[in-house]
């Protein structure tokens, strides 16, 4: 994986002022490689030391890649639900995100329809909820919002069905908030929105339209397969990563 491929620029491009990226360190490399070859990944670094890219390229490189792929399809390609445990994370993230689409479509030469995120918490107004999880790739929210809003009424509105049958990637940021009993109400809520997935992604609940139907079907393949999300986990402060990465 390319950083240019997300949207990345080298010192000399005009757009590094915009990143204020110049290359990789090993960790983030080794977190992203993990993550495009479907390896649930936890990392635990240093603050400061880049953890948002260790989750942020692989989540913009495979919704690009799926959009790609089902460009001959009526289809949106695949999503990602990115977790934080404040409403001012999520959105400080979102600034940081939005930079980064704006820099990718300003470097995409293809037709593909550009990515899209948003936000669903709290302060989104019902009004734009639908619009947002079934137009955008990237989903920003916490775990609150997850369990009280979006599980319980996936069947009951079509644009969250969608959101959670095209789910392929998780993302939990600051994963050390979630310990004790809190941590253990969040991990029953991932369980339940792994359950969700695997439901709302099957044939029987899953209604696709196709333009070129042969060019389709490894889409649908591919689909059923991968029903289970990726889970990736950051975290600056965890003392056993991977013992606590599989608790949740």
């Amino acid at each position: 994986l390319d950083a240019m491929d997300a949207g990345m620029q080298n010192e000399n491009d005009s757009n590094h002022h915009t990143t204020g990226i110049r290359k990789l360190f090993l960790h983030q490399s080794q977190a992203i490689e993990s993550a495009m070859n479907g390896i649930h990944t936890v990392v635990c670094t240093g603050t400061g030391s880049g953890k948002s890219l260790c989750f942020l390229l692989p989540v913009l490189a495979k919704a690009f890649i799926s959009l790609r792929q089902s460009q001959n399809c009526l289809k949106l390609g695949s999503a990602a639900i990115l977790l934080f445990p404040t409403k001012a994370l999520a959105q400080d993230q979102y600034s940081k995100l939005s930079l980064l689409l704006k820099s990718l479509q300003e470097n995409d030469n293809s037709r593909t329809a550009p990515l899209r995120a948003g936000v669903i918490d709290g302060d989104t107004p019902h009004s734009q909820r639908d619009e947002i999880a079934s137009e955008c790739q990237i989903i920003l929210t916490n775990p609150d919002t997850l369990h009280a809003a979006i599980l319980p009424n996936w069947n009951k509105k079509p644009s969250y069905q969608s959101l959670l049958s095209r789910l392929k990637t998780i993302v939990i940021d600051e994963a050390h908030v979630y310990e004790g009993a809190f941590g253990a109400h969040v991990s029953m809520v991932l369980a339940r929105l792994k359950r969700v997935c695997r439901v709302a992604s099957s044939p029987s609940n899953t209604a696709v339209e196709f333009s070129d139907v042969s060019q389709c079907k490894i889409t649908l393949k591919s689909q059923k397969a991968q029903s289970i999300p990726l889970f990736i986990a950051c975290s600056a402060t965890m003392i056993h990563p991977e013992q606590h990465f599989r608790l949740l």
